[in-house]
């Protein structure tokens, strides 16, 4: 299967779609606490047992 190349037009384009979700990845990764939702939903789950 031969690779088709990009025009620049959509070079461009995918590197700005790379740069922009490389960007959501890293305003986003370092914010989530996982052991803050394991416990939140530990809390859920005693929750409605004790109902």
């Amino acid at each position: 299967m031969e690779r088709q190349e990009m025009t620049p037009e959509q070079q461009l384009a995918f590197d700005g779609f790379i740069d922009v979700m490389v960007q959501i990845y890293k305003m986003t990764s370092d914010k989530i606490d996982y052991s803050k939702v394991e416990k939140a939903k530990d809390n859920e789950n005693k929750g409605d047992r004790a109902e």
